[in-house]
């Protein structure tokens, strides 16, 4: 019986950030925020503009940076193995312009609440 209470503790503590919490949902977004603004210095990316927003269960996120091509690719990967349930829901790269190897990110993300 204790195995089975461990297990089950175990496998909420790999979900518990995906799940509704009793945080106001200006505390939800904030530390949505963190985790955005956080994946973005780790990968490099000069953030130019985010603009938060919510609706219903889902806080969504518009993203506008520049970094070159490893940065927006590590900013993927760490999105995808974020603790938050984060969708990329679209995004674009534009050259900055044609003599620079760097990349205009214009992404919208979504941290969706079960």
């Amino acid at each position: 019986m204790k195995e089975k209470k461990d297990n089950i503790l175990s496998e909420y503590a790999t979900y518990k950030d995906f799940l509704a919490k009793k945080d106001s949902p200006q505390e939800i977004m904030a530390e949505f925020l963190k985790e955005i603004e956080k994946i973005t210095k780790e990968s490099n990316i000069s953030v130019i503009s985010l603009n938060p927003r919510e609706e219903k269960n889902n806080y969504k996120i518009k993203l506008k940076g520049e970094a070159k091509i490893e940065g927006i690719l590590s900013f993927f990967y760490k999105i995808q193995k974020s603790r938050f349930l984060i969708k990329v829901e679209s995004f674009s790269l534009t050259l900055k312009d044609e003599k620079s190897k760097t990349l205009i990110l214009d992404a919208n993300l979504v941290r969706t609440i079960l």
